[in-house]
């Protein structure tokens, strides 16, 4: 995914979202980058850490 779709989505954690608490996740690691493209990583909600 590209950086800038990331930023403009703002992806919420689900596992939150089901207790009622909106809270953004986050590229928490970046494994394989192509120019702007996340090829491989992973995400992670600033809140409950899943």
């Amino acid at each position: 995914m590209r950086d800038s779709h990331f930023e403009r989505f703002r992806p919420i954690c689900p596992s939150c979202r089901s207790t009622g608490t909106v809270s953004p996740i986050h590229v928490a690691h970046v494994e394989r980058r192509v120019d702007d493209d996340v090829i491989d990583g992973s995400l992670m909600c600033g809140t409950c850490r899943t």
